[in-house]
Formats: structure tokens, C-alpha cells, sequence
């Protein structure tokens, strides 16, 4: 593939964004939104300048731990950055490949309606009833590419994945263009979720020669290199996106939230603000992204003012309703994050939303709502709006996932095991599920269950680095250190920027007394996520117990860069 730099250019933003024009004390909600935006559009300009790195500031606090699986404690599973997660970001390019020219002849009218059917029977878990259809409508269409594709990607999702290849397969060979790079694309996911990168990165390159205008796959490509490959080559493949299509909302967004996570917050603040500018006025997505990235950039001031402004123009909006009652949940005004809760319900059960009201969304509300009584103890009420969230979807798996850790965190183990389990029915390739389960059953001793459990997570979702993870960290506290290393390089095969693996890696190291291994694991996890202050904490707290131990400067095992670094406790040195 060719270098597009040379070609195109970054698509980057440039000036300095005054932080403190933001957060002045004088300053109103709206004032503070109109600076922003103000300041992030007269940066935009046509989206083809030069790319500024924002300043990382690293910091040493907290202490090490398991990484957590996201998805265990959510309190929103809504998803307004369809670019943060890369499924939801293949299943929309699925959903609309078919609608993006009008159908002409009633037979595409026909498919286009049976695969929506299709599309509404995996949304609700009926995968069987889903693939019957789908066998009957690739015979009735003569194969058509397309359903091939999407039969290929429910084969693949539920583990079926040689025929899930072969039905891929058979759909490029009778595709071209558009259809055959969305094929590809389709097979790259696949492909990535079963831990063969090398594969997926096959198939995306075939899709770009097959077509090399489809800015979706463009968008999919960039998207899997900024997690496991080349961020330099992942701004690129976003560059030319925006080149081929300069106002698509979900490129710009994908983009923005990869310098998210890149902590490049001015760029990715730019690139908000020209995804909203690019959106029509009743298209509410990029707004939701924004609040939400300055949600969890602290600013909690711009994001409720976004949040506020969206109800304004869509009071019944139940994301913006649901997003704002999680952001004063964890500011601490539970009375109005409870307030907020109760209306977002109450438009779902009115009907008089706007979006989608079933079932899931109501669960995930009470999901929300009762974590942040969770958090406040109240531990009955949670348990109460957590029976509601199943009543309203008994098929959502985190409802019960979440009612299990509840049930976890107070050593009721046996009515957790329950619920875990009632999850699982409804999904069983749940890798999350399966992985807190197995940490539960590691920390009751039953070491045979929790092995067991593990290597369900990580055979049903070989790409989920955090079952890799927690298993590597269990073994390494049996002392099964060959094993620990294998499954910590596991995890950072599914996730190379997986900070707390880095970590309990060189803890083990260390614990062998191999520092210069130790030192080198904790330099890569620094570098791989440098505000994950474990990694430094832990780092630093390694060298100071090797400067007690060897109190000569001059020592050859004391030249660690994280000798310097300040410890945010001397309490826990001492007691090292």
C-alpha cells in the first residue's frame, strides 16, 4: 500500500488551545461553550493542517491492580462514539452499505427490508432465527454478495469462524468495488477478533486495492492500527478519509477520539467541533461524543453545558438525558442525577423519545442508576432497580453481570454465581462475564473453576486482553511464572497498549529479581499509556526498595530513570 503522507498530508490542526480561556471562574456554562467552540472552529479551517502533539503530564499516584473489564462496571452502555468502539463502528458500516444508494427495483426493496429483519434479530440475540433467514435469502438472491457478507460476520461473531472465512470467501468472489471492500473489511474484523492481526491487516489492505475510495473501511483500517499498529500510518489512513469525504461526521469523530486516546486533547477538541460543525442541526452524535470526551477530560463544566444545550433543542433526548444524570451521579448531586434518571425513563416508557426505545435502553439506565447507589451504599435500592433492568430486558448479559459483582463486593458468592450465570444464558460468549466470574472464583480458592472460566473468556473472545490479563496475574500468584509470561504476551498481542499488563509483568520480574527486565516492562508501559499512574507508582516503588537494599550510589542496579521520580506516599516505602 502506498505511503499517503507523501500524498495527502496529515489532516491536523494547529494553534495552541488556551485551557484557561476555558475555565475562567467569571465565565457562564454557555460562556464557556461559546469560547470553546470558538476557539476549536477558527482552528478547523478546512481540516488540512499540520498535526500538534498536546503536552502529557505523568503522575504517580493509586496503586496496582487487575485491570478492570469496562464493561463489568458501566455506567452508560451507550455508544455516541461509534469510532471508540470498532464492532459498533463494522455493524453501522453493515447496517447502511445497503441504503447507500436508493433501491430501484422492488427485489432490493425486498432485501434491503429482510436484512433490517435479520439486523433485528441479532439485536435481540436470535441468532438462530437470524442465520435461517439469511441461508434462504442467499439462496433466493443467487448468492448475492451482501448477504454472504453478513452471513459471513454472524458465523465468524459466534465462533464459527471456518465458515464464517468461507462464506467471505465466496462473497468477494462474486463482489467488486464498494461490495468487495466491504466484504474484506467485514473478514478483517473477524479476523482481529480472533487474534490474527497479520490476517486482519491482510484483509484491509485487499479492501483498500478493491476499492480505494470506500472511506468506510478507510475509517476501519485506521481505527485497527491505532490500537494494534502504527500510529503515524493510523492518521494517515484517517487523512485520507477525510480527503475522500471531508464532512463525514464518522471519520472525524473516529479520528478525534483516537487523539483521545493519543492524550493529544487540543486536536482531538478541534476535531469535535468540526465534526459538529460538519453534522445537520437535528444530527445530535457529535455533540454527545464531545460532552463526553470533556466528561472524561475533567472538564465537567463544558460537557454539562453541551449535554444542556443538545436538551434544549431535544428536551426528550434520552442518550443526552442518560449521559448528563451519569455525569451528576459521579459529581456527587445525586438528587439530580436521580431526577434526571427517572425522566429519561419516563420518555422511554412514553414512547416520545428521540431514537430507539426498547427494552435495552431501559436496562441500561437502571444499570446506571443503580451502580451510583451502589457507590453510595444504599445497596438495596440498587438491587431493586437492577431486578427492574431485568424485568424491562431479560436478555441484557450486564444487567447480570453487574447484579453478580453487587452480590460479589458484599460475599454473597452463591446468588452472584447466579446471576453470572443467568448472564451467560443470555450470552454466552460474554468474555467479560466469564472473567469476572473467574476472579471471583480465584479470590474463593477454587483455583480449578477459575482456570476454567478463564479459558472460556479467552477462547469465546481471543481479542479480550483483559481475561489474558487477570488470568496472567492469577497464575503469576500461583507461581506458574512460564505460564503468567505466556499469557501476559497474549494479552499484549489483543491490546499493545495495555498499560496494567506491562505492569503485573515487571512485578513478576521483579519478584524474580530480574530488574533489568523488570525496568524494561515498565518503561514500555509508560510509554504505551503514560497517564496510567500505576505504572509509575509501581516503577518508582521498585526503585526505592532497591536503594534500601543497596544503599552504595554507585551500584549498577540503581540507574533506573524512575530513581528520580517523587512517591506520592513515603509510607508505602517504608513498609515495602
Amino acid at each position: 500500500m502506498s505511503d499517503f503522507v507523501g500524498e495527502l498530508g496529515f489532516v491536523g490542526l494547529f494553534g495552541v488551545f488556551n485551557h484557561q480561556s476555558l475555565t475562567s471562574n467569571t465565565c457562564t456554562q454557555s460562556q464557556l461553550l461559546s469560547k470553546s467552540r470558538a476557539i476549536c472552529l477558527d482552528r478547523v479551517g478546512d481540516v488540512q493542517r499540520s498535526h500538534v502533539h498536546a503536552s502529557i503530564h505523568l503522575h504517580t499516584t493509586d496503586s496496582v491492580q487487575v485491570s478492570p473489564s469496562s464493561d463489568a462496571e458501566a455506567t452508560s452502555v451507550l455508544n455516541t462514539h461509534g469510532e471508540s468502539d470498532q464492532e459498533h463502528h463494522h455493524q453501522h458500516v453493515l447496517s447502511h452499505e445497503l441504503v447507500r444508494q436508493p433501491p430501484v427495483r422492488a427485489k432490493e426493496v425486498v432485501l434491503a427490508e429482510t436484512m433490517d429483519q435479520v439486523r433485528a434479530l441479532l439485536h435481540v440475540k436470535q441468532v438462530g432465527k437470524a442465520r435461517d433467514i439469511l441461508q434462504k435469502l442467499a439462496d433466493s438472491t443467487n448468492r448475492d454478495p451482501r448477504v454472504l457478507r453478513m452471513w459471513g460476520w454472524l458465523e465468524g461473531r459466534n465462533g464459527n469462524l471456518a465458515l464464517g472465512r468461507s462464506l467471505f470467501s465466496e462473497a468477494i468472489k462474486s463482489a467488486s468495488g464498494a461490495d468487495e471492500a466491504a466484504a474484506w473489511s467485514a473478514w478483517a474484523m473477524i479476523e482481529q477478533r480472533a487474534g490474527n492481526l497479520s490476517g486482519a491487516r491482510k484483509c484491509f489492505v485487499n479492501g483498500l486495492r478493491a476499492d480505494p475510495a470506500h472511506v468506510p473501511i478507510y475509517q476501519s483500517f485506521a481505527i485497527f492500527e491505532g490500537r494494534f499498529g502504527d500510529t503515524r500510518r493510523s492518521r494517515e489512513l484517517f487523512s485520507r478519509a477525510c480527503k475522500l469525504q471531508p464532512d463525514c461526521t464518522r471519520s472525524l469523530l473516529a479520528w478525534a477520539a483516537f487523539e483521545s486516546r493519543e492524550l493529544n486533547h487540543a486536536t482531538a477538541r478541534s476535531l469535535y467541533w468540526s465534526a459538529i460543525k460538519a453534522a445537520s442541526p437535528e444530527d445530535v452524535v457529535a455533540k454527545l461524543a464531545y460532552a463526553q470526551f470533556e466528561q472524561k477530560s475533567k472538564k465537567i463544566d463544558l460537557s454539562r453545558a453541551m449535554y444542556r444545550e443538545i436538551l434544549e433543542q431535544h428536551p426528550k433526548n434520552v442518550k443526552a438525558l442518560h449521559s448528563l444524570a451519569n455525569l451528576e451521579a459521579h459529581s456527587g448531586d445525586y438528587t439530580l442525577a436521580e431526577n434526571l434518571f427517572k425522566k429519561c425513563l419516563k420518555c422511554h416508557e412514553e414512547h416520545d423519545v428521540v431514537g430507539e426505545s426498547d427494552g435495552s435502553a431501559k436496562a441500561a439506565v437502571y444499570q446506571a442508576w443503580a451502580l451510583m447507589e451502589k457507590r453510595r451504599r444504599r445497596l438495596d435500592k440498587a438491587r431493586m432497580l437492577l431486578a427492574k433492568g431485568a424485568e424491562a430486558d431479560p436478555t441484557h448479559s450486564y444487567i447480570w453481570q453487574a447484579w453478580g459483582l453487587l452480590e460479589e463486593q458484599t460475599k454473597n458468592y452463591e446468588a452472584a454465581r447466579q446471576y453470572f450465570a443467568k448472564g451467560l444464558d443470555t450470552a454466552p460468549d460474554c468474555a467479560p462475564i466469564l472473567q469476572v466470574w473467574a476472579r471471583m472464583e480465584a479470590k474463593c480458592k477454587q483455583y480449578s473453576k477459575a482456570r476454567e472460566f478463564f479459558k472460556r473468556a479467552t477462547d469465546v473472545n481471543p481479542s479480550h486482553a483483559q481475561s489474558w490479563q487477570a488470568w496472567g496475574v492469577f497464575e503469576s500468584k500461583q507461581n506458574n511464572l512460564e505460564l503468567a509470561r505466556e499469557l501476559f504476551r497474549r494479552t499484549l498481542l489483543a491490546d499493545p497498549k495495555n498499560a496494567p499488563a506491562y505492569q503485573a509483568w515487571a512485578l513478576l520480574e521483579e519478584r524474580e529479581n530480574n530488574f533489568e527486565l523488570a525496568r524494561d516492562l515498565f518503561q514500555k508501559g509508560v510509554d504505551a499509556c503514560p497517564d496510567h499512574s500505576p505504572v509509575w507508582q509501581a516503577w518508582a516503588l521498585m526503585e526505592a526498595r532497591l536503594c534500601k537494599q543497596n544503599p552504595n550510589p554507585d551500584s549498577v542496579i540503581l540507574r533506573g530513570p524512575a530513581c528520580s521520580l517523587q512517591l506520592p506516599d513515603q509510607s508505602k516505602i517504608d513498609s515495602a
